[in-house]
């Protein structure tokens, strides 16, 4: 993360993550979205963008600001949704999906249906 010269300060948080964990957002307040953060000193990330963290067991969050003001900073973890494997059937028969999706009462669900090679998508 670049050098921070005499009108920034930078801030390092090392976070240990749950191993359901698939996503990482840091955000501040009084920052603007022009602001960067980065993850184990890999590429800028605009702040309040979630990153890909799956598999991580800790990160480290380096973070650079212009000025001294008081900031609040907040990080997030979370885990995606995963869809099911894949589901083949041939013409005239029927299958179940997996339940996977308990819990998500009331989200659409996008099923997408390929037929002779086709692809369709049933909402």
């Amino acid at each position: 993360m670049g050098t921070g010269g005499a009108d920034n300060t930078c801030i390092r948080f090392n976070v240990q993550l749950n191993s359901g964990s698939d996503l990482l957002n840091f955000s501040a307040s009084q920052i603007t979205s022009a602001s960067f953060y980065s993850i184990n000193c890999g590429p800028l990330i605009p702040i309040g963008t979630p990153a890909c963290i799956t598999g991580l067991s800790s990160v480290c969050i380096s973070f650079c600001k212009p000025g001294n003001n008081s900031v609040t900073y907040t990080v997030t973890a979370s885990s995606i949704i995963k869809g099911s494997e894949d589901l083949i059937l041939r013409q005239n028969c029927s299958g179940m999906v997996p339940e996977k999706f308990n819990g998500l009462f009331g989200m659409d669900i996008i099923v997408c249906v390929r037929v002779e090679g086709v692809v369709g998508i049933i909402i």
